[in-house]
């Protein structure tokens, strides 16, 4: 789930109520359709993601990802760094952290996995060691050829950072734009070069009662999420 578009500015008591709602429509239809995991991803607006993470761990009982995407200029939009966000993510709830597409903290107008790369670093560095980070970069930073953009990471580079990323600890990683199969092929390699692949039980931090008595919901231990070490996935 992403953002609504309506998070940029100040967001008084009637935007807020707004925002809330139009985000409950989406996390019941998906806790009704029987999702297992929960993705808040491309925010660019602490204020509008807190709010994402309150309504769905109301809602929902499954972990929940939040993923915040940094712009090229680092206080233009989250005011923090990312190792404050990650800590702040973690205060609101969310069981994984992480960073996705393509801005960077201080890599102005570079973006793709390099300027991912330092966010993610900087936010494993920031979080206990039982949180996991997930990291999703784009395949660099397009180009405009013509009516096209076009992005410049080669599969090669895109195996590169995917290395270094689960070198520095991230847990998972995987694709945003212009991420295309045969990128997401290398960062499966990468996971297999880490030993990726276990199967682990995973429980929500904090399920809600209400959340709890939706049809078909886990009452035990957790979800047993397909999950691994340094899991690979591709978003979009």
């Amino acid at each position: 789930m992403g953002p609504t578009g309506e998070g940029a500015g100040f967001i008084d008591d009637e935007k807020g109520a707004e925002i809330t709602d139009a985000f409950k429509v989406q996390i019941r239809t998906m806790v009704e359709g029987g999702v297992d995991v929960m993705m808040l991803e491309t925010f660019r607006v602490l204020a509008e993601i807190k709010i994402a993470l309150l309504v769905t761990k109301e809602l929902f009982a499954g972990p929940v990802i939040a993923s915040m995407c940094f712009s090229d200029e680092p206080a233009s939009n989250n005011l923090c760094a990312p190792a404050k966000v990650a800590q702040l993510l973690c205060q609101w709830g969310a069981d994984v952290v992480g960073v996705n597409c393509g801005g960077g903290w201080g890599r102005v107008g570079e973006g793709g996995p390099a300027a991912i790369y330092d966010v993610a670093e900087e936010m494993v560095q920031s979080v206990s060691a039982g949180v996991p980070v997930v990291a999703l970069p784009n395949a660099g930073q397009p180009k405009r050829v013509g009516q096209r953009n076009i992005y410049m990471a080669t599969d090669d580079y895109f195996l590169m950072y995917a290395k270094r990323l689960y070198k520095s600890g991230v847990k998972m990683v995987g694709g945003c734009c212009g991420t295309k199969p045969s990128h997401i092929a290398q960062v499966a390699a990468a996971a297999r070069m880490f030993g990726g692949g276990d199967l682990l039980d995973w429980a929500p931090s904090t399920p809600s009662p209400h959340a709890s008595n939706q049809p078909g919901a886990d009452h035990g231990a957790g979800r047993r999420a397909r999950a691994s070490k340094n899991r690979c996935f591709h978003k979009g």
